[in-house]
């Protein structure tokens, strides 16, 4: 056990890989084999004194990764053990690079925003070891995955876990009833497919907010959604905000292999994981634009959560409150895409969530998503509704005195806007549609300098309804309005 190996050019494995549940995202694994004896003679030399080998009969293995002076890009892999106060190594192997390994990340992430660590396939490998057994041999397998500097990954050993730095990232791990609550910054949190299939219960958000007022935005990420479908919004009351103000997101998780969804959910739709997220005083209306949470994120299950295509949806905010005392929700900030540039970034996706019962009023400020010029739109900006009551709402947009105009799936000119529902065949052949499955759709083209003669400046917008049952066509010519 005193001989060193080295390896070079390890593949080091993407984050999260040694958390369970995750062995799909384990890459090159270091694979110690020794027998109980020579572990036992082993300690027994490194402890000193009067051991014996016949001391050691229970021994808990764990790993490190130590940076390494003999080169740039060298470090030395322990495998070691606590004796007492004592952390002997019983094991080593030095991992060496020709390039830095953090190139791996791509250009899109900065080095020093990671680090490496070691870990075992299991958390801590107990060996057990008698006269009768020592001879037999002991196989330990490690690996080496990146690890983001600002993550909290344990929010199982405690229910109230906060964040320490700017821009926290917060993998809510553990089995819910749970508050976590993310500094200064631009803060995510993230619910995983992670551990065994069961529910997660309730998680509780308190977000802190932006440094000095900044533009820094927060994020929930939740993995393992197929669509809309397997998400439900509502808004909700917990203690001292006010009246619906804290937003509850409810979700059941999806593994791509079907035989670890588990959760017997009804009608043949077995998932893995199911809870509720609730965002503290999401639509306040003196606070929510500090301390609320900017924006959803969703995907299904990412192999490397690193290069996971994932949906970004903005929460839309509390701008006050209308005549009757109800919600005034916007989607403000939107980002211009020019169209001189292909690299820009489009107009941002919305969620807007209104009170059950309520008179809201929600605000559609400036669609800006335009084409590239033809008929092909980069992409449509769209929002999507919840809660949205047809005797009672008003959807206005706002369209800084643009000329309207629509397509063949609308009809303004008889005085009615034809909804239709995302099916499947519709998703063939727009993908853009995948995540609305099953809602209504209303969709506008809009000429932004209103000539109606060059097509780079139209842009598009649709209207997503998830509550179908409450729409229809009278309800949408009576209650859209068009604000120049």
């Amino acid at each position: 056990m005193n001989d060193v190996d080295v390896i070079r050019d390890l593949d080091v494995s993407s984050i999260l890989s040694s958390l369970s549940g995750r062995a799909e995202s384990i890459n090159d694994m270091v694979q110690f084999s020794f027998t109980g004896r020579e572990l036992r003679e082993s300690l027994a030399s490194l402890v000193g004194g009067s051991a014996q080998p016949s001391d050691f009969m229970e021994v808990q293995l764990q790993t490190s990764l130590e940076k390494s002076a003999i080169a740039e890009f060298a470090y030395e892999l322990r495998l070691i053990t606590t004796i007492g106060t004592e952390t002997y190594t019983v094991a080593t192997t030095m991992l060496s690079w020709e390039n830095d390994p953090f190139e791996q990340l791509g250009a899109d992430y900065a080095s020093s925003d990671f680090s490496l660590a070691a870990f075992l396939d299991k958390e801590m490998e107990t060996v057990t070891i008698s006269d009768d057994n020592q001879d037999n041999p002991i196989t330990v397998n490690t690996a080496v995955e990146f690890v983001r500097t600002n993550q909290v990954i344990d929010t199982t050993a405690s229910e109230v876990i906060a964040g320490a730095r700017g821009g926290d990232i917060i993998v809510m791990s553990g089995q819910g009833n749970d508050l976590v609550s993310g500094s200064l910054g631009g803060d995510r949190y993230e619910s995983r497919l992670i551990g065994n299939a069961g529910p997660r219960n309730t998680t509780v958000i308190n977000e802190l907010g932006r440094a000095g007022g900044g533009s820094e935005e927060d994020a929930v990420l939740i993995e393992g959604i197929r669509s809309f479908g397997d998400l439900s919004f509502s808004r909700t009351t917990i203690a001292g905000e006010g009246t619906g103000n804290t937003l509850d997101i409810g979700y059941q998780q999806y593994r791509d292999d079907t035989s670890l969804n588990t959760l017997d959910g009804g009608s043949g739709d077995d998932h893995f994981a199911s809870g509720n997220i609730q965002i503290f005083n999401q639509f306040s209306v003196s606070q929510g634009d500090i301390y609320s949470v900017e924006k959803l994120q969703i995907g299904a299950e990412f192999e490397n959560p690193l290069e996971a295509a994932v949906s970004t949806y903005y929460l839309g905010q509390s701008a006050g409150v209308n005549s009757d005392g109800a919600s005034v929700m916007t989607s403000s900030g939107d980002s211009l895409l020019d169209a001189g540039n292909s690299g820009a970034a489009t107009s941002n996706d919305w969620l807007m969530i209104g009170k059950q019962g309520s008179a809201d009023s929600f605000v559609i400020d400036g669609p800006t998503s335009a084409s590239l010029g033809g008929s092909d739109f980069v992409d449509n900006q769209q929002v999507i509704f919840y809660g949205l009551d047809a005797n009672l709402d008003d959807i206005t947009i706002n369209l800084a005195g643009a000329m309207l105009t629509l397509n063949s799936s609308t009809a303004l000119a008889s005085g009615t806007l034809q909804p239709e529902e995302v099916t499947a065949a519709s998703i063939v052949s727009d993908q853009q549609l995948a995540n609305m499955l099953g809602m209504d759709k209303v969709s506008l083209e809009i000429d932004t300098d209103g000539d109606l003669s060059t097509t780079d400046d139209v842009v598009g917008l649709d209207l997503f309804f998830a509550d179908a049952g409450n729409i229809d066509s009278t309800f949408l010519s009576d209650k859209l309005k068009f604000e120049s």
